[in-house]
């Protein structure tokens, strides 16, 4: 390892650069990801970082949040154990958030409750 954040540095079981929330889908660019559906990207929104993970046990300034593992990212989010700090950690990761619309074509077939 180089000592410095990188994704040569990753291994082939690590997530990729862009995932849903679940981890089932990824992406090389956020360009690339798509609106679920019956959805559409609202109009001037763009993607930015998620920095309420702040909220939850810290991000640094550009938004990563550090932990013990990928596979660990979830459950340290639910219990606060994420930081702000790379002291002791050996992975990191962002959100990227982007807000919707529903679609106007969509058709809605539940009733409400």
């Amino acid at each position: 390892l180089t000592g410095k954040w990188s994704s040569r540095n990753l291994l082939p079981t690590d997530p990729k650069h862009f995932m849903d929330r679940a981890g089932r889908i990824s992406w090389s660019k956020l360009s690339d990801v798509s609106c679920p559906l019956h959805l559409v990207w609202k109009t001037g929104e763009s993607w930015a970082k998620d920095m309420q993970p702040a909220l939850r046990g810290g991000t640094d300034s550009s938004g990563w949040f550090y932990g013990r593992g990928f596979s660990a990212f979830d459950d340290q989010l639910a219990e606060g154990e994420t930081a702000s700090s790379k002291s002791f950690k050996n992975t990191r990761t962002r959100r990227w958030v982007r807000m919707c619309d529903v679609h106007p074509d969509a058709m809605i077939t539940d009733p409400p409750l």
